[in-house]
């Protein structure tokens, strides 16, 4: 984590997220920073306002100066914990082809993902018990 970074650091770290947080006004607001940061107009109180100007741009500047990371927000392990006790094993959700003559399987690894179609039979895979073979 950076300790207290400074207002040019600010506007070279959220240069790359412009187009996520103000979308159509990221290239206007891009060109002026890169002017300001070539020494055209040093002024941090100009960097500032410009940033100010959009809700988006504004907060992501509060998180980055209140000792954020480089991505504008807190480092991931600044505020961890950990739990009491030993880890044990987690298995992922398992889906198989409800033919069960293939043989086929898929594990889904984060909980957005789409249940895939078994290649086979052209069906969508079902959730089965890990223990079941």
């Amino acid at each position: 984590m950076m300790e207290n970074p400074s207002i040019t650091e600010l506007a070279t770290a959220i240069r790359p997220e412009l187009r996520a947080l103000v979308g159509t006004q990221a290239a206007e607001l891009d060109a002026r920073l890169e002017e300001l940061l070539l020494g055209i107009a040093t002024a941090e109180q100009e960097i500032l306002r410009l940033l100010h100007a959009a809700p988006a741009t504004r907060e992501w500047s509060y998180a980055f100066l209140r000792g954020g990371s480089a991505s504008g927000l807190r480092e991931a392990g600044s505020a961890y914990f950990p739990m009491a006790g030993d880890g044990g094993e987690v298995l992922p959700d398992t889906y198989a082809c409800p033919e069960r003559t293939c043989g086929h399987r898929w594990y889904r690894r984060a909980v957005g993902q789409t249940v895939p179609a078994c290649p086979d039979h052209g069906q969508v895979f079902v959730r089965v018990n890990e223990l079941e073979t």
